[in-house]
């Protein structure tokens, strides 16, 4: 869907201590075999989450990740007000969605596309997430392919996370860059969308 800008941000994960511009909001978070584990804390009653100052409108971002024991993981964006989209993978595939806000916010949140796949435990993949304008697409592995439009999107964004539900997930080789909107989207979205409604 779009073009990459300047890079924003490189982490391949593998410095021990995580540097102090990263947060670990919720949950316990190492430095395991040249990679970031990351596992919900029972004690939190909160999933786990790392989280990091990133500000843009418009992002590519790409990351490998390792489901290990985890129910969920997420790759989220936020703005100044709260939450704004995110990615959310689980053993059985992965949803693009725009989130609502916050807690008590008047917006609501909208599932925007659901990709069916199994992603078996102890396997790595790389999730490559677009988000430009009021358009989001998620591709894992360069075949499976979920997107969505949504008025919610199209605001600045201050900030990522990663929250993951269970025990464990592994994530590496995090970029992220600015975006700009790529020439061809429209005719390669009209494909995606056919595929899609001759899925059963």
């Amino acid at each position: 869907m779009a073009e990459r800008g300047a890079l924003l941000l490189k982490e391949d994960f593998t410095s021990s201590p995580l540097g102090a511009e990263w947060k670990t909001l919720k949950g316990t978070w190492e430095m395991v075999g040249g990679a970031i584990k990351g596992s919900e804390r029972t004690a939190d009653q909160h999933a786990g989450v790392l989280a990091r100052e990133v500000k843009c409108h418009d992002l590519i971002a790409q990351f490998d990740f390792k489901l290990a024991g985890a129910r969920s993981m997420a790759f989220s964006l936020n703005s100044a007000k709260g939450h704004v989209c995110r990615v959310t993978i689980t053993p059985t595939g992965f949803i693009v969605q725009k989130d609502k806000t916050g807690k008590n916010s008047e917006d609501k949140s909208a599932r925007l596309d659901t990709v069916n796949v199994v992603i078996t435990s102890g396997e790595w993949h790389t999730m490559l997430v677009e988000v430009c304008g009021k358009e989001m697409v998620a591709c894992m592995d360069g075949q499976q392919t979920g997107f969505g439009t949504h008025e919610g999107i199209d605001v600045d964004k201050t900030s990522i996370r990663f929250p993951v539900g269970g025990e464990a997930v592994f994530l590496r080789n995090l970029r992220l860059w600015e975006a700009h909107p790529a020439a061809g989207w429209e005719a390669k979205k009209k494909e995606l969308e056919s595929a899609r409604s001759k899925k059963p």
